[in-house]
């Protein structure tokens, strides 16, 4: 998106600006994404309404969505733990498609099925629509603050972590929204931003590496309401759906740490060392250090990113990008979080008028186009390449904030004149 955006600025043969080899590739790049977005919008449309939920492919409305839908239906019937039942689950899920179809199981913590349970109060499309085009457009306004473009929000959809989530019915939009929001809100309203980032808890996973950042950052009101949030949603879980809602949780999640190591899950959608290194032959033990070195760099570089005096949005598009990568399991879909640095490189370019290197270009046109390509890549050749864009744009990232720390007139706390607009 760092190059994308000025496109409209481009004139002439020439392209202006950007040249006309990067205009080129930019009009080739979009093309593709168009592309895939067509074939997602496709790929998820009915054939007809006998066939109820499947589509041209045969596949299914709205795909890992049947499965957030089926298990906030139990919840309605009182059966909150059947969730973590494979079998149990799977029966509702083919019961609502009105066919045999393969699902992920439901691995969530309680405080996800609290969230997800008053989606089944609605009927399957229109649920779905909400899920999906809500988090869209919230968080097509907020990238619009970092990227002020009015091309910003159209092109959303078309960054491929995003299109995506919009075709697999997946919640990581969501994600992006909800940490967008915590950072947007941390220096003015901490309480709420805490509240915001609490909600990440919902897939902790992904989480991991926002206490550590809030901590060395001194953002300790934040930290408190982050952890009172999750606290908060831990107990309402449990007097909704019971005590036995965690033993039953904690069972899922060993089956799934047991299917991610024997290879059950699919390792090509994944966005992980750990997979990378599992796709590669490599033994678990090898591929646990792999994953573990990387986890204790990416947490290095969060902490390095937050404790020093550098621009609040690049300390918040380091642990954007830092997030898929300090977990062994991640998705590309979980790439649409790298919307956020991309936009916020976008949106430094625009201010600036400056042109970003061509290893810079390079890497912020990979970093769109990845989340889908590696998955397609990883099908074809059995070599899973998708945790390199997140990795290479935090070299972009960490290359910026070495030439700001360069500077000596750079002031003790720069913070970021987004953070600090009135909202």
């Amino acid at each position: 998106m760092g190059e994308v955006l000025p496109i409209v600025r481009c004139g002439g043969a020439s392209g202006g600006d950007l040249g006309r080899a990067r205009f080129a590739v930019l009009l080739l790049v979009l093309a593709a994404s168009a592309v895939l977005a067509a074939f997602i919008v496709i790929a998820n449309w009915p054939l007809s309404p006998s066939t109820n939920l499947l589509t041209v492919i045969r596949s299914w409305t709205g795909r890992d969505f049947a499965c957030f839908w089926s298990v906030s239906a139990l919840a309605l019937q009182g059966e909150a733990a059947a969730a973590y039942d494979v079998a149990r689950l799977h029966a509702v899920e083919v019961a609502l498609v009105g066919a045999e179809i393969k699902t992920p199981a439901w691995v969530y913590p309680p405080p996800a099925l609290l969230l997800v349970t008053p989606i089944a109060l609605l009927p399957y499309a229109v649920a779905l629509v909400l899920w999906l085009l809500a988090p869209l457009i919230g968080l097509a306004l907020l990238l619009r603050r970092l990227a002020p473009h009015p091309l910003t929000p159209w092109l959303l959809p078309l960054f491929t972590g995003v299109s995506l989530c919009l075709g697999i019915g997946q919640n990581a939009v969501l994600l992006a929204l909800l940490l967008g929001m915590g950072l947007l809100l941390l220096e003015r309203r901490a309480v709420l931003a805490g509240c915001c980032l609490g909600l990440l808890a919902c897939k902790p996973q992904l989480a991991v590496l926002v206490g550590p950042a809030l901590l060395v950052a001194g953002h300790y009101r934040a930290l408190a309401a982050m952890a009172a949030t999750v606290l908060a949603l831990a107990a309402a879980s449990t007097l909704a759906f019971g005590i036995d809602i965690w033993p039953a949780f904690f069972r899922a999640s060993a089956w799934m740490s047991a299917a991610l190591a024997s290879g059950e899950l699919k390792y090509t959608l994944m966005a992980t060392i750990f997979a990378a290194a599992r796709m590669a032959s490599l033994p678990v033990t090898v591929a646990s250090v792999l994953q573990g070195a990387v986890t204790v760099i990416m947490l290095a570089c969060v902490v390095q990113a937050w404790r020093r005096p550098l621009p609040f949005w690049l300390r918040g598009a380091v642990l954007a990008a830092a997030m898929p990568l300090a977990t062994p399991y991640a998705c590309g879909y979980d790439l649409a979080l790298l919307a956020l640095p991309l936009a916020w490189l976008a949106g430094e370019q625009l201010r600036t008028g400056g042109r970003s290197s061509r290893f810079e270009f390079g890497v912020l046109v990979l970093a769109w186009l990845t989340p889908a390509a590696g998955w397609i890549l990883a099908e074809a050749t059995g070599v899973l390449l998708t945790p390199i864009a997140p990795l290479l744009l935090l070299i972009v990232l960490w290359r910026r904030a070495s030439g700001l720390l360069r500077d000596r007139d750079l002031p003790p706390i720069v913070t970021s004149e987004l953070a600090a607009a009135p909202l």
